[in-house]
């Protein structure tokens, strides 16, 4: 599991079992409790105990009574609709409050390709974590067969908002990707590029550099691969 680390925003949080979806609420929610911020946490009148909130955080060893008691944490029943998402995503932009959507990684393709492109702030998921940057998006951990399909729903989600411009994908932060991960690279960017834009491929480390680099993919057409300095 990776350092829960960058959780402020408006964020998905993707996951495939319950464990993963745990620890990535309670990580959020010891990121509200460090910065002093008050939490409200949406959940279904008839939620398992076992699934809901103040059981995972009391899982975690996190203080959820005294959060409660003084008000920091609160519960609201599950009103919430999804035509929100994106009026969501403009409040996270605008002022400093952040959310956190929980999303089965067994979604069908568009719905998971619809879901990233609401949440303006990434997506976590437990291997690897994706953040804005100008022009495209910046990718954070490691990608193989496990998750490649969360990594094609990300990218496709990314590059339809870039036009015919062209999209950047920084993989400075990038520590591992396999072949299979390098292929969803690709087909995912494919309709961006057939459509006159290009993808740059900016900044991976030496692992990645290598993979990169044995597929050829600066002869890929529409891919530019911008070495590290």
């Amino acid at each position: 599991m990776m350092e829960p680390r960058g959780w402020d925003g408006h964020l998905l949080l993707v996951h495939s079992s319950e464990r993963q979806r745990c620890a990535g609420v309670a990580a959020w929610v010891r990121r509200g409790l460090d910065v002093g911020a008050k939490i409200l946490y949406i959940e279904p009148a008839d939620e398992p105990a076992e699934r809901s909130l103040i059981h995972v955080l009391r899982q975690s060893a996190i203080d959820v009574d005294e959060a409660l008691d003084r008000g920091q944490l609160q519960l609201l029943p599950a009103d919430a609709h999804a035509h929100v998402e994106r009026a969501t995503d403009e409040f996270c932009r605008t002022g400093p409050v952040s959310f956190l959507c929980q999303y089965s990684a067994t979604l069908g393709p568009a719905a998971l390709q619809t879901a990233c492109g609401m949440h303006g702030a990434g997506v976590r998921e437990p291997l690897f974590r994706t953040s804005p940057v100008p022009g495209g998006i910046a990718l954070e951990g490691e990608v193989d067969v496990s998750n490649e399909a969360d990594l094609r729903s990300c990218l496709m989600a990314a590059a339809a908002q870039m036009g015919g411009a062209r999209f950047v994908v920084d993989l400075s932060r990038l520590r591992f990707l396999d072949v299979a991960a390098v292929r969803t690279l690709l087909t995912a960017t494919s309709a961006h590029r057939t459509n006159g834009g290009s993808v740059l491929l900016r900044g991976a480390q030496p692992p990645v550099d290598r993979m990169l680099t044995l597929l050829e993919i600066d002869q890929v057409p529409g891919c530019i691969v911008e070495r590290r300095r």
